[in-house]
């Protein structure tokens, strides 16, 4: 079992007596996430040590609703459970004494994506293609693993047929994301990014993306599932050379996966006897 969770229907132990008692009991207690300040969040969040036991994560929960209770959750995992979208601002993972306590983000996590997209468009006065060393220097948020791209077969996994490639990861306020370029070994031409869990319905990333500036225009839907959508879109921009984009989406009840290619040289990939035009088929 990874998870653990108590929900006390009587009189409230008190948070402080509770962290006192693990304390006693030979456990070191740090308080990893808090409310910035007082009412503006209703959970702690504790990283919980002790000699010859893996780290573990307590959470307490003294308000449901607005009303008081109390609540505790454990894990055997010393990573931060993810915050909603509209908990990010509330709350802050500078919990030391005298900590100036600032927000995970300001920003939702796909305005935060958005962003780290709209960066990896090349600019109308440069070259058609990224170099590599070029992509690295990109302000995209992508920590990349290592600075020269390997030999990768992604016939299989992407339907890519670049021989060289190049793996990264991005975290965006709690999110994470595995990241692969492909290309030559001198240019760039698609870079991946793939959601590694789930998120709530609702967001609308390309809406944020063409607030940033690129007109997004569908040009391709894919085949119609019922548990995902994989349309193409062109981006275009004044400033930009006009790119594709993949947007593929998972569903999962209320929750979704995003994945992302960007096609870096404008064109889209072999066409699919299923796919649809806009305006047929539901394509919209």
């Amino acid at each position: 079992m990874n998870s653990l969770y108590v929900f006390n229907a009587g009189a409230a132990l008190g948070e402080s007596a509770v962290l006192e008692s693990l304390k006693k009991n030979g456990f070191a207690v740090e308080l990893a996430r808090c409310p910035i300040r007082p009412g503006a969040g209703s959970t702690n969040w504790y990283r919980v040590k002790g000699a010859g036991l893996s780290t573990g994560v307590l959470w307490i929960q003294t308000s449901c609703a607005g009303k008081p209770c109390e609540s505790f959750v454990v894990t055997r995992s010393e990573k931060l459970p993810p915050l909603k979208p509209d908990q990010l601002a509330n709350y802050s993972e500078q919990c030391m004494a005298g900590a100036q306590r600032a927000p995970v983000s300001t920003e939702k996590p796909h305005a935060l994506l958005a962003q780290t997209l709209v960066a990896l468009v090349p600019p109308a006065n440069g070259p058609a293609l990224y170099d590599w060393a070029t992509l690295l220097a990109l302000r995209t948020g992508i920590t990349w693993n290592g600075t020269t791209p390997k030999p990768m077969d992604l016939q299989a996994l992407k339907n890519d047929p670049n021989p060289v490639s190049l793996t990264g990861s991005l975290n965006h306020a709690g999110r994470t994301f595995s990241t692969i370029a492909s290309g030559t070994p001198a240019q760039v031409k698609n870079v991946y990014i793939d959601e590694g869990g789930l998120h709530p319905k609702g967001e609308h990333l390309l809406g944020v993306v063409y607030e940033k500036g690129p007109a997004v225009q569908l040009v391709r839907c894919g085949p119609i599932y019922t548990e995902s959508t994989n349309n193409w879109y062109r981006l275009t921009g004044n400033k930009t050379r006009p790119v594709m984009i993949q947007q593929s989406i998972g569903y999962d009840g209320s929750q979704v996966h995003d994945a992302y290619a960007l096609r870096l040289d404008g064109s889209l990939p072999p066409r699919d006897p299923r796919d649809r035009d806009p305006s047929v088929s539901g394509c919209q």
